[in-house]
């Protein structure tokens, strides 16, 4: 089966005359016996061999082989779904009456397995911490665990503290700074800083954002217990006016407490395990693991894995650096094509046997007209074959 990926942009074709004429990101379908392209409402009598071009700067257009039409066997689409990382809970979740279980001079131990694809071994994160001989509670034993957790460079999870306890803005116009992945944050606005030991909330002052503790105050600049980290931020970005308060009074053992484990990456799911002084902690799927579909990122990798499977991207024989035509910070919907093609058998020149060849067409989410006009062309020209496909409205 051979294989054909082509990745459009948000670029109008226009009226293109050839492939090599098709502007760099379009898309255009071209009548394979007549080399005009193949207009909206044309059927399969019209159009019977068409080929897809993808135009690229220089006019070396990334061409699909010749469908043939009559060979149809599947026209579908799939659109752009978001990914979403894989959160995980223990105790407290923000709301409810859910807490780590707390005991003085006991040790707690954690296992978190990061689970990939089908293969053992997972990278497992063991971690385990003492609490304190008297007066422990749940958020110290958060607290500790999450820094443990945090300070590992290979961990590929992020802890956060939660605590049931309320917290007051730090002014009524005041904001925080912060640097995603840094421990160090600015308050402004004329907002006094809070005192070395203070905890604080970044994000809003309710429940559901996780508390820091302040190690360092140095004017308006605040050194953390732990990373500040956004998940939908890439590390290093800087975010202003970013909403925070300080905890009303420092969470003691009645106070629920708990622990929020967010994969640091797409594509991994968290199991979560309990030993020692944390038995009897409820363990809570906070957010469901979404793989997605269509992320630049996904894109990309099916892009270079087809690349390799095919000959004429063989680079034992093609030394030059193959078309990549994938924006990674873009979002795609899919177009999956899939037709057969007929030969004569080698073994039986008289029997014909058929292959099947797949064209899949990747699309900019943004990219509305382009969407559009493969659509008002394909569909038709489609849906008039023998297994008459619907329409995909994608």
């Amino acid at each position: 089966m051979e294989k054909t990926i082509l990745v459009g942009n948000s670029v109008t074709a226009g009226s293109p005359t050839s492939p090599v004429s098709v502007p760099d990101g379009a898309i255009a379908i071209f009548n394979a016996d007549t080399g005009a392209l193949v207009a909206a409402g044309d059927t399969v009598d019209d159009a019977p061999r068409i080929y897809i071009a993808r135009g690229v700067t220089g006019g070396n257009a990334a061409i699909s082989p010749v469908i043939e039409v009559r060979g149809m066997r599947k026209w579908e689409g799939k659109a752009y779904q978001a990914p979403a990382r894989h959160v995980m809970t223990i105790g407290f979740t923000g709301s409810g009456t859910s807490a780590i279980a707390v005991s003085n001079d006991t040790e707690y131990d954690l296992i978190i397995k990061e689970l990939s694809g089908n293969f053992e071994p997972f990278p497992t994160l063991v971690k385990s911490i003492t609490s304190a001989k008297t007066g422990a509670t749940g958020a110290a034993i958060a607290q500790q665990m999450a820094t443990l957790i945090n300070a590992d460079a290979a961990s590929r999870t992020f802890a956060e503290v939660l605590v049931d306890v309320a917290a007051t803005a730090f002014a009524t116009t005041a904001t925080i700074t912060t640097v995603n992945g840094s421990p160090v944050v600015v308050i402004s606005n004329g907002a006094s800083a809070p005192a070395v030991g203070a905890n604080i909330r970044i994000g809003g002052t309710t429940a559901g954002f996780p508390i820091y503790r302040v190690l360092g105050v140095a004017g308006t600049v605040i050194t953390l217990s732990a990373p500040y980290w956004s998940p939908s931020q890439v590390l290093g970005t800087t975010t202003a006016a970013v909403a925070g308060g300080i905890l009303n009074a420092a969470p003691v053992l009645a106070d629920e407490a708990g622990l929020r484990f967010t994969a640091k990456e797409f594509g991994f799911v968290l199991s979560v395990g309990l030993d020692g002084g944390f038995l009897g902690t409820p363990v809570i799927a906070t957010t469901a693991f979404v793989n997605g579909t269509g992320t630049g990122a996904q894109v990309k990798l099916r892009e270079k894995q087809l690349q390799g499977s095919q000959a004429h991207y063989n680079r034992a024989w093609l030394v030059q650096p193959t078309l990549e035509q994938t924006n990674v910070a873009k979002n795609f919907d899919a177009y999956h094509i899939s037709y057969a093609v007929q030969f004569e058998s080698s073994a039986t020149p008289t029997q014909l046997d058929n292959t099947v060849h797949e064209v899949i067409v990747f699309m900019d989410t943004a990219s509305a007209d382009q969407k559009t006009v493969l659509k008002d062309i394909l569909n038709p020209l489609f849906a008039s074959t023998a297994l008459q496909f619907p329409d995909v409205t994608v």
